[in-house]
């Protein structure tokens, strides 16, 4: 086994982690703060806004779960496949391209959002 010997491309990787991380939390606070907005302007819609029948409602709820179960696969698949990959270069492994093939992650697939609402897609 080899031993990380680069303190400064370790130092790199840890800095460029960091600052995914980061940039990531505040793009997710932002984007979790407009959601926060528009229910907030739903809500306060009152009288006037119509609301969905109890089918659209239940066809919403169907949808959202297909989403989450979609976002938990992808993320999950991916995780498994990094620390994988973690290992192989933490133990020097040159694993063949046929040994690796089966093992990647498929590609993002995402429910479609049915078309009757017309209402545009924010993933």
């Amino acid at each position: 086994m080899r031993h990380a010997t680069d303190v400064g491309k370790l130092s790199d990787e840890f800095k460029h982690l960091f600052n995914k991380t980061i940039q990531g939390n505040i793009n997710l606070f932002k984007r979790l703060s407009m959601l926060g907005m528009e229910a907030v302007k739903e809500f306060y819609a009152g009288p006037q806004r119509k609301l969905p029948s109890i089918g659209d409602g239940i066809t919403r709820l169907a949808e959202l779960n297909l989403f989450y179960w979609s976002a938990a696969v992808d993320h999950s698949l991916a995780f498994a496949n990094g620390l994988a990959g973690a290992y192989e270069r933490a133990l020097d492994l040159n694993l063949t391209a046929s040994e690796t093939k089966g093992a990647q992650p498929a590609g993002k697939s995402k429910p479609r959002r049915s078309k009757r609402r017309g209402g545009k897609r924010t993933t």
